[in-house]
């Protein structure tokens, strides 16, 4: 429960763009599935294995969930500077999805810096025809309060063939201050998303 905003509001591309899927996801995926998620840890639980050495269960959360890591001895020496609470990872891990709740068995951990990557992804918006006015009066306010140097795409589908548009310069935004939130309001649940750049 946070007092104020929770923490990670305004990072929802760079976690999109960090991870394979969202955590309230994990359950659709099949047992012994790789995938990394992004997200906070929230929570350190540390238990000596029977051979004496130290391995973790983890809580990782984005906006939505949380998931418990199984950090075994190994992967917990590693990242042992990078593990802590309260600390941006991502972690690729093989599903557990045996039994009611699913759960992450981390192989890797890595951490996440906000104030890298904002270049290295694409704003993708997709609209199903050209939308009203009102619609586009507000996608450009919100494009133009979250200025920055990620490069938005536009595609318009409206039963004819599909026509796309990279948006100039002065429309350029920061994925990491929750535009993506913001343009999810306005524009129907699913047509905005963060690609990374193809090289």
């Amino acid at each position: 429960l946070y007092v104020s905003d929770h923490p990670l509001k305004g990072l929802e591309g760079l976690l999109a763009s960090e991870s394979d899927i969202a955590i309230s996801e994990l359950k659709q995926s099949d047992d012994g599935e790789w995938v990394w998620l992004a997200g906070l840890v929230t929570k350190i639980v540390s238990k000596p294995t029977k051979k004496g050495d130290t391995m973790h269960f983890v809580t990782l959360e984005d906006l939505e969930a949380g998931v418990e890591v199984i950090v075994f001895p190994k992967v917990a020496q590693s990242s042992a500077e990078i593990l802590k609470e309260d600390s941006l990872l991502r972690i690729k891990g093989r599903v557990d999805n045996r039994e009611d709740q699913v759960k992450l068995v981390a192989q890797d951990i890595q951490a996440i810096d906000p104030a890298l990557g904002a270049k290295e992804n694409i704003l993708l918006i997709e609209l199903r025809e050209l939308e009203d006015a009102v619609t586009l009066e507000h996608l450009v306010r919100i494009l133009g309060e979250n200025s920055g140097e990620s490069k938005v795409l536009v595609d318009v589908k409206n039963g004819g063939p599909e026509k796309r548009y990279y948006l100039g310069d002065n429309h350029h935004v920061n994925l990491n201050n929750g535009v993506v939130g913001e343009l999810l309001e306005v524009i129907p649940d699913g047509s905005v998303r963060v690609m990374p750049v193809r090289m």
